[in-house]
Parts: C-alpha cells; sequence; structure tokens
C-alpha cells in the first residue's frame, strides 16, 4: 500500500477483528456461564473506554503535534502515532472486558468491552474524519497543507 491512509486502515482492521474475535471468544468459551445476567461489573470496561476517549482526545493529541519544524516526515510520525494511541485506546475495553470477564464469570462486562471497542474503531476510523481531524490540529501551527500530502500521496 503507497499510501498511509491505507496502512492506516489495515491496522484498524485487524484491531476491529481482534477485538471481535476476543469477544466471542470471551462468550463461548472463556466465561462459561450462558447466562446474561450480571452485576455493575460490566460498568468497568465502560470505564475504561470513556477514559480512553477522553485520554486520547485531552491529552495524547495535544502532545503529539509538534509545536515547530513542520516536515512531511514528522507530521507522518505524528499521523501514525496519533492512530497508534487511537488503537490502542479502542482495544483496550476489549481486555478489561476479558479480565472482569474472566475473573467474575460476567458475561455483561465481556459484551460491554468488546461492544465498547468496535463503537470506538468506528468513530476513529482513519477515513476522511480522521483526516479533517488531523488537518484542524495542524492548522493552528501552520501545517494542515502537509496532512493532504502525507495521507494521500500522488
Amino acid at each position: 500500500m503507497k499510501s498511509t491512509l491505507g496502512r492506516l486502515r489495515l491496522l484498524a482492521s485487524l484491531t476491529f477483528a481482534i477485538s471481535v474475535v476476543l469477544g466471542v471468544l470471551g462468550i463461548t468459551a472463556l466465561v462459561p456461564d450462558p447466562g446474561l445476567e450480571g452485576d455493575v461489573l460490566f460498568w468497568i470496561p465502560a470505564a475504561v473506554a470513556v477514559l480512553g476517549l477522553v485520554g486520547v482526545k485531552h491529552v495524547v493529541d495535544p502532545l503529539l503535534i509538534p509545536k515547530r519544524d513542520m516536515s512531511p516526515g514528522r507530521v507522518s510520525k505524528m499521523v501514525n502515532s496519533m492512530m497508534g494511541a487511537r488503537l490502542l485506546a479502542a482495544v483496550t475495553p476489549t481486555v478489561a472486558g476479558l479480565a472482569v470477564g474472566l475473573a467474575a464469570q460476567s458475561d455483561p462486562s465481556v459484551l460491554v468491552g468488546s461492544g465498547a471497542s468496535v463503537v470506538m474503531l468506528s468513530h476513529w476510523w482513519p477515513g476522511r474524519q480522521f483526516e479533517n481531524v488531523v488537518r484542524a490540529k495542524l492548522l493552528p501551527v501552520g501545517g494542515a497543507e502537509l496532512a493532504g500530502r502525507v495521507l494521500r500521496p500522488l
């Protein structure tokens, strides 16, 4: 693949598949209780998902934006790091749901964790919206024109 966006879509697809497979595996094989009754433990993966969303938007993204020396290489590194942080934050609720599900034998925890990961991945999918987010973050520092060149090279 020649474009950065294509590579990011491949990584997001793999992360999506891992989240779904882990969720199905957790419900069918790892947590033997077939019932969906549960307690408030399903809030743990939900809280992890919310912390991931807030952490990426308010902590990680501002730290990754280069303040000086705008070059295609630095912008490319920033874009890859932004998507890497998003993918890590998106798969974390699945892992938290599996951990809680195994520890407490709770199917809802696995379902909520896997579902939250799928929702986060669909929100952060590397497409036109992600490209616009990168441009908007680079606009104040004067690097918005480099985003298109890095994401979709000619």
